[in-house]
């Protein structure tokens, strides 16, 4: 987990997890991660060594 603050005008957000997946390149922070019971917001779309093998996906949680 953690947390970003608002400063100035960036957007405040908090990572509940992180998600490592091979690399797919049609993967945005518009899109959503679910699982039974569970939905994953990404909020940022990281490619590892940028060679476009892994990607990190940092996600919040949303508790229906």
């Amino acid at each position: 987990g953690g947390r970003e603050r608002v400063r100035g005008d960036q957007l405040d957000a908090e990572v509940t997890h992180v998600v490592r997946m091979r690399f797919r390149d049609d993967l945005n922070e518009d899109m959503r991660l679910t699982m039974p019971g569970r939905t994953f917001e990404i909020t940022a779309v990281i490619d590892e060594g940028e060679m476009r093998r892994w990607v990190k996906l940092l996600c919040i949680e949303r508790r229906a």
